[in-house]
């Protein structure tokens, strides 16, 4: 089971999406798309890998190996359900008081 602090943690969710929606990049590739600096993402990826959710790999640039991340089955299963979620919430589909409000609005109308 995953820990839901791992994800509370700022940032963990949005790297593992950022992951997620990019398939493999390296921790410089990953600080310059969330804007971020280099030893933060490390960071990040290192704990949402003990959780399982992404792993590491090398791979040579330039004749130096360089490590990327992916997102293992459950990491981008994971990413994909936050994702759902968020842009779920952004339109207001699923916003609790928005759901309150439409439920006292037609109280008031019937009455």
């Amino acid at each position: 089971m995953i820990s839901l602090e791992l994800l509370r943690q700022t940032g963990n969710a949005e790297a593992l999406i950022t992951l997620t929606e990019d398939e493999e990049l390296s921790v410089g590739e990953l600080a310059g798309t969330m804007g971020l600096h280099e030893s933060t993402v490390r960071q990040r990826m290192n704990d949402l890998d003990d959780a399982g959710l992404v792993r590491t790999s090398a791979e040579l640039v330039d004749g130096q190996p360089v490590r990327v991340w992916e997102t293992t089955e459950q990491g981008e299963q994971l990413a994909t359900s936050l994702l759902s979620l968020l842009n779920d919430y952004s339109a207001g589909d699923r916003s609790p008081k928005a759901n309150i409000s439409d439920e006292n609005t037609k109280t008031e109308a019937d009455d």
